[in-house]
């Protein structure tokens, strides 16, 4: 059982099962096992998200996502799937940004494209470093836990092996762009038939995600919170940064291609939060988004890692935000750049090893608030590392200062 699970009933569960096509495959599996996950207590949003795209997949698969509300774009090696209200609401972004010309439904269909090709190349690379840190794992003493993780990647991509999660993950060069919940009842009660309490598991900030999700959002958008609109996000990311639209939104393909079992493993084996500066700052970083030299918020820029520890007590939803994506890149980037200074061969390596270790150390931990046990694994992998709080926090303070200013 997954940490904080508990057997739990939600109403009209089942009712998601009732248009899924009934031949077996990937993403029939996919839906299968998050189902079997969420109805045996997992509490997290990884399952609703695994239920989203591998439904959509699974009915586009078999064609039965009509034409008029949806388009299917293939190619040899991916497949895009859109709702066309989605493209609708980039037809109108012009008007509600007042920003005519810079964006519409074609360039956004031009840039999936592009995001796609980023995308794989960065889960491949991220496939890679996984299969390094296992290997290693095993070489060193450590084959009961390499082996754990493999077992629980499996399981937790609804995969039979190791070996076909590893290819699935490799190969899934796929993308699912939908309106968010409150903007289509069509797509969510019609077509998906989740339950509210299943949707409601979902951050206050969701727009896009590591499996192939995009949403867009006529009510709400922009960076503040509650935002569940993709490219107003990517708009504002845009200016900030002194760049286009398209260029923010492929660094989120390399972003978004960088998530997946390294950080996601590792923080269900600790038991820490789904979300937080761990589970954010790997794919900024691995990625090279850049985004440790973001603005932390207007009239705040300074980090230190009890703030990222403590993320959940900050009052402002927009610097909690912040604290775990902007921090959260900041952290693992001065890991890299301490790690360099001190001539480690393989930085990278080296973090993910000890992110599992760490993480296996936590299974010897009784605290059960996910909040205190990220304290102690963060505290414990800073230990592994030989690194104190006072290294970290001055090389976090490098990045205060945008070099690009």
């Amino acid at each position: 059982m997954l940490p904080n699970e508990q057997s739990h009933k939600i109403a009209g569960l089942d009712a998601v099962l009732v248009n899924m096509p009934s031949s077996q495959g990937v993403f029939k599996n996919m839906v299968d096992s998050a189902l079997s996950r969420i109805k045996a207590g997992d509490q997290r949003f990884a399952p609703v998200d695994q239920i989203v795209f591998g439904k959509l997949n699974a009915l586009a698969d078999e064609e039965k996502l009509d034409k008029e509300n949806w388009e299917v774009v293939r190619t040899d090696d991916s497949v895009i799937i859109i709702n066309k209200d989605f493209l609708a609401i980039q037809d109108e972004f012009g008007h509600l940004e007042g920003a005519a010309g810079i964006w519409d439904g074609a360039k956004c269909k031009n840039a999936l494209g592009r995001y796609i090709s980023i995308y794989s190349s960065q889960r491949r690379a991220h496939l890679d470093l996984f299969r390094q840190a296992l290997d290693s794992l095993s070489q060193n003493g450590q084959s009961q836990l390499s082996q754990h993780i493999k077992e629980l990647w499996a399981k937790e991509t609804g995969s039979a092996t190791f070996d076909e999660a590893s290819n699935n993950f490799q190969m899934q060069n796929r993308l699912v762009a939908i309106p968010w919940v409150d903007d289509s009842p069509f797509v969510w009660d019609q077509i998906l038939k989740l339950p509210k309490e299943l949707t409601d598991r979902y951050s206050t900030v969701k727009k896009i995600n590591e499996i192939g999700l995009i949403f867009a959002s006529r009510n709400f958008r922009g960076q503040a919170a509650p935002s569940h609109d993709y490219f107003s996000y990517a708009h504002a990311v845009a200016k900030q940064r002194n760049t286009d639209m398209k260029s923010a939104f492929l660094s989120t393909a390399s972003h978004e291609g960088s998530h997946g079992p390294i950080e996601n493993v590792a923080s269900l084996i600790a038991g820490i939060p789904e979300l937080s500066f761990i589970s954010e700052g790997f794919p900024s970083v691995f990625g090279n988004d850049s985004r440790e030299y973001d603005q932390l918020s207007p009239n705040r820029n300074t980090v230190n890692i009890d703030l990222l520890i403590d993320y959940e007590q900050e009052p402002d939803d927009s610097v909690r935000k912040s604290l775990i994506y902007v921090g959260g890149a900041r952290f693992y980037r001065s890991l890299i750049n301490i790690l360099e200074k001190r001539e480690s061969p393989k930085p990278w390596l080296d973090i993910v090893k000890n992110l599992f270790l760490t993480a296996d150390d936590m299974q010897k931990i009784d605290e059960k608030d996910p909040s205190l046990r990220l304290r102690f694994f963060t505290e414990s992998l800073l230990k592994r590392l030989d690194l104190s709080k006072e290294e970290l926090n001055e090389e976090m303070k490098t990045f205060e200062k945008n070099p690009k200013e």
